[in-house]
Order: C-alpha cells, then structure tokens, then sequence
C-alpha cells in the first residue's frame, strides 16, 4: 500500500500498481467494510476511471480517477480482483483511516 505522490491536480504512481485490463486501466485502494457479523475487514477496491497522462520509467501519471493523498496497492495488485480481501498492517490502517477523516 502507498499514498499517492502527488503534484498539483496529477499524481505520480508507480507503474506496476496500474494494471491494464479490457476495460481499460486499474488501480486498486484498500476500503474498510463491515462484514455481516459486524466485523470489519479490508478489501481491494478497483478504480477503474483512470486516465494516464506521462509515463516515465517505473512511474505513470495519473489525471483523473485518484484523490489527493489516497493510498493504493502498488505491490500484488496483478492478482486482485474488486473485493479481494487483503492484509493491512494496524499502523498503516491508522493512516489510511486518518487520511479520509472529515
């Protein structure tokens, strides 16, 4: 998981965190959601709204589709699919937590 790095309205994102797929290129976040039991678990959310601007070794620009410090998966994401359940370090939840806070 990495937050974005961003300048100005383009964010700067490791390629092999985009995955190209028929629908066009992906990305996935991690979202907390609450399982039936009342539970909490992290899954992989795609975002599949991605459009790329300039590519450089190792780095792609990402225009639309992410928000400002939003963290995705960058490491495994070729094996996810929308939901996937996934692993999230208790300190690294705490910051993805607190960046969406109001």
């Amino acid at each position: 998981i990495k937050e974005c790095d961003w300048s100005s309205d383009v964010c700067s994102s490791d390629l092999e965190a985009v995955r190209a797929t028929e629908r066009g290129f992906v990305v996935f976040r991690p979202v907390q959601v609450k399982m039936s039991g009342g539970s909490t678990e992290w899954v992989a959310q795609e975002v599949s709204d991605l459009q790329l601007g300039r590519r450089q070794p190792g780095f792609v620009e990402v225009v639309r589709g992410l928000a400002p410090g939003e963290f995705i998966v960058r490491k495994g994401a070729e094996a996810l699919e929308n939901r996937t359940p996934i692993d999230i370090p208790p300190e690294l939840a705490k910051q993805i937590l607190a960046s969406r806070a109001p």
